[in-house]
């Protein structure tokens, strides 16, 4: 049996049967997976490993994917930093964090998988450009730890910011679904420090003016590098959780050209996707105006979660039983196994097949959505 043909043996339910993977069903693995390149998860705003209480634990942000990886062979790490603070702070405690694992394990690079706000880090992280420039937010340089990085994957990352950010001060209803989202997270980070955080001020720079004209044009690709990524996209409210119900509706009414649209119900996918087209795309799919497509990404798809389903938090209510999260990273984690030569196609529930991707690789920018407008007028 092809463990890749439909990567279905792994159930949604986490539980003890799910990370008691077989090697045999996993007879395709490469017969060293170990010797791929250790794998770094970095989380997003409010990020944590898990949550105890008493000795039980409630919450787990990556929920049982580095331990599915680690089953598969792969060696797979989840440092954390502080959750609510700037990229540049961040990224800074990134490269301590990953520093200490690579000398660890005594190897040369590793590979980096980041969510949301950890995106914006690890970009920044590897980004070659180390001269510190003057931004709204204070100073900002890149870390260039691009030669300890082979590949970059971001899930859902805001890289053209997110609109609503930016509306706080002139739209009430922006502010309240902001307050909504960012009270529980900051709820969230109180219970991992056992301090307040300032949620407000460090979501200020996830703003789609500073992301557009501030961070981009500075934060270059390091060209050694390889970066991937890949989009939530629910299509519907059903598979929206509770507390990103409002700002998934928001967003959807937002015009393209001004940063709205589809979205896993925080970052569109315009946004997730650097301004890339995908399989699939509707014939209106535009980026905003003053974004600049980065054809430099090699776009893995889309999948039909929200912004924490995608990495498997089981905030969402009814639970959504279509997307699979740990069929998703595992696939990954063989796709970007330089050791393991298979081509694969994401689908939208998570699962991937064999099949080829280069009508999806490095896929054409999409076109800014206030050009296409006029060309229709």
């Amino acid at each position: 049996m092809s463990m890749l043909k439909n990567f279905q043996m792994i159930p949604s339910a986490l539980g003890a049967a799910a990370l008691n993977v077989s090697r045999s069903i996993m007879s395709t693995l490469p017969e060293n997976p170990s010797a791929c390149p250790p794998i770094i998860f970095m989380h997003g705003f409010a990020g944590f490993n898990e949550i105890d209480v008493f000795g039980i634990k409630l919450l787990e942000y990556w929920n049982g994917i580095p331990e599915l990886l680690n089953q598969m062979g792969y060696q797979a790490f989840t440092p954390q930093v502080t959750p609510f603070n700037s990229p540049q702070v961040r990224a800074e405690q990134w490269k301590m964090q990953i520093e200490a694992i690579r000398k660890k394990l005594n190897v040369d690079k590793v590979m980096l998988v980041a969510h949301s706000q950890g995106a914006i880090d690890a970009r920044l992280l590897v980004c070659p450009n180390t001269e510190y420039v003057s931004t709204s937010l204070g100073p900002l340089n890149g870390k260039g730890y691009g030669e300890h990085v082979s590949k970059v994957v971001t899930v859902g990352g805001p890289h053209f910011g997110n609109v609503t950010v930016d509306m706080v001060d002139k739209d009430p209803k922006a502010e309240k679904i902001l307050n909504d989202i960012f009270g529980l997270a900051d709820l969230i980070a109180r219970g991992i420090t056992g301090k307040k955080q300032d949620a407000t001020a460090a979501i200020a720079a996830l703003g789609q003016k500073f992301m557009l004209e501030e961070f981009n044009p500075y934060c270059v690709d390091d060209p050694n590098v390889e970066y991937f990524c890949m989009a939530g996209n629910p299509k519907t409210e059903k598979l929206v959780s509770p507390i990103l119900k409002d700002s998934f509706q928001e967003l959807y009414e937002i015009p393209q050209a001004d940063g709205g649209g589809a979205n896993d119900g925080f970052v569109t996918v315009p946004s997730a996707l650097f301004g890339n087209s995908y399989r699939g795309a509707p014939a209106d799919y535009a980026i905003p105006d003053g974004a600049e497509a980065n054809s430099n990404w090699t776009v893995l798809g889309t999948v039909m979660a929200d912004h924490v389903v995608e990495v498997g938090l089981p905030l969402d209510f009814p639970p959504n039983k279509y997307y699979d999260h740990l069929a998703c990273f595992g696939g990954l984690a063989q796709l970007l196994d330089p050791f393991y030569m298979a081509e694969m196609q994401l689908k939208d529930n998570g699962q991937w097949v064999r099949e080829a991707m280069q009508d999806v690789q490095h896929s054409k920018p999409a076109p800014k959505a206030r050009a296409k407008a006029k060309a229709e007028a």
